[in-house]
């Protein structure tokens, strides 16, 4: 008998963190948190966020050979399959190799009762894999809720799939360079080997892990945001010296951009109804070693008269985040029917945004979702509720997009992973 591996198993413990309700990035950095940096650690995140997006097609590929599906077994147990399957179809380890460490695995959670079960049935689902995936329904095929693959096909038809299969794609990180302290070259240089391949975006990098434990990140040369993201706050285009209103900006990625822009010169007003996540975005700002921006507790789909009138206006609005699917793939799960009401929410966040832009100001509508009840319906209804505003073209670099109008849709695979949606708003009278 040999001791299961640390990496597999801290792949399975939060596995089952996810299942009881938590974010994959702070369970797997707690669940691996004793491993060391290096091939353990890389392990572990492969299997555990590949198991994670693979999960309604592991399940499928389970479920013949158990009576009562992978929907009647111990979570640990379901774990314990889902991750050797993941192995060995997924990530080239041998079934024997694969098969005998989840067996290890289950008898250190003390399960060892489901030993046998999960030496015989991982054998024979590793060995009816390529037979079985033939009849798998297209929703676990590529292991999306089917609400979700359906509400995709009523907004984009025949495209949804490959729209889905696109999250499956992995991507650097997205650093935007503080133009405060330093230069894009400069930054690559103080990067090395950490820097990535070239961003389409001026003033941002592409990197691999671990920047954030280099001399450059402490030093305030940058922050982490993604391409799309960047887009929306350079669509507001702040001008150094105006008056700049942020709502629901926690935890401030878009903020700094902003605040880059203006040569940190000028007001931003970052609004947010979180003070722990305001916090996250004062600390991020003092690291960067940006003063203009300053914070307010508040629910931004109330009442604003009493900040007055802004020159521009950012409401980057809360959505069901369908376009992060990459980087949290818990979200492939998710009923869109639980997020039915947010576009009346984000209806009044916009409405209430324009009251405070003054005339001949900008207001700028993002969100990370691709949904279009989300996206066009609230930004054609937002247009007939306020005739005295007009949408202007969001500029973008070629091919980034798809053009909605004056609007802009990013979809995955299209121009990084990320999906996104930006709406650029002139006040006119």
């Amino acid at each position: 008998m040999s001791a299961p591996s640390p990496a597999a198993r801290a792949a399975v413990k939060a596995l089952l963190k996810v299942e009881e309700g938590g974010f994959s990035n702070l369970v797997f950095k707690k669940a691996a948190g004793s491993l060391p940096e290096g091939r353990d650690r890389a392990f572990a995140s492969a299997l555990f966020y590949g198991a994670l997006e693979r999960q309604l097609t592991l399940e499928g590929l389970l479920d013949p050979y158990l009576k009562k599906g992978t929907s009647g077994l111990d979570p640990q147990v379901r774990a314990v399959l889902e991750t050797g399957l993941y192995r060995a179809l997924y990530m080239s380890a041998p079934a024997a190799a694969a098969v005998s460490d989840s067996v290890e695995i289950c008898r250190s959670l003390g399960r060892s009762s489901a030993a046998g079960l999960v030496n015989a049935v991982l054998r024979r689902a590793i060995e009816g894999a390529g037979r079985r995936m033939a009849e798998l329904e297209d929703w676990q095929r590529i292991s999306v809720c089917p609400v979700l693959l359906r509400q995709l096909r009523e907004d984009y038809g025949g495209d949804a799939e490959g729209i889905c299969e696109a999250f499956f794609e992995r991507r650097p990180d997205c650093l935007r360079v503080n133009t405060l302290k330093t230069t894009s070259r400069e930054l690559a240089e103080a990067l090395g080997p950490l820097a990535g391949e070239d961003c389409p975006l001026e003033n941002a990098l592409f990197a691999k892990g671990g920047y954030i434990n280099t001399p450059a990140f402490s030093d305030g040369w940058f922050h982490v945001v993604g391409l799309p993201a960047q887009l929306a706050a350079m669509a507001l285009d702040p001008k150094p010296g105006q008056r700049v209103l942020d709502l629901c900006a926690a935890p401030g990625g878009k903020t700094m951009v902003l605040a880059q822009l203006m040569q940190d010169r000028g007001e931003i007003l970052a609004l947010d109804r979180s003070e722990h996540r305001l916090e996250l975005l004062r600390r991020n700002a003092r690291r960067l070693g940006i003063h203009c921006v300053t914070t307010a507790a508040a629910d931004s789909s109330g009442d604003l008269s009493e900040l007055g009138l802004f020159q521009r206006v950012l409401c980057d609005a809360p959505c069901s985040g369908y376009g992060e699917i990459a980087k949290k793939p818990e979200l492939r799960y998710r009923d869109p029917e639980l997020s039915a009401g947010l576009p009346e929410l984000q209806l009044q966040l916009l409405c209430q945004g324009a009251k405070r832009v003054a005339k001949g100001g900008r207001l700028v509508y993002s969100t990370c979702t691709i949904l279009k009840r989300e996206n066009h319906q609230v930004c054609r209804e937002f247009l007939q509720r306020n005739p005295g505003f007009s949408s202007i073209p969001v500029e973008t670099p070629p091919g980034a997009c798809v053009e909605d109008g004056d609007f802009a849709l990013f979809l995955p695979g299209k121009w990084g992973n990320e999906g996104f949606y930006i709406a650029t708003f002139e006040r006119m009278c």
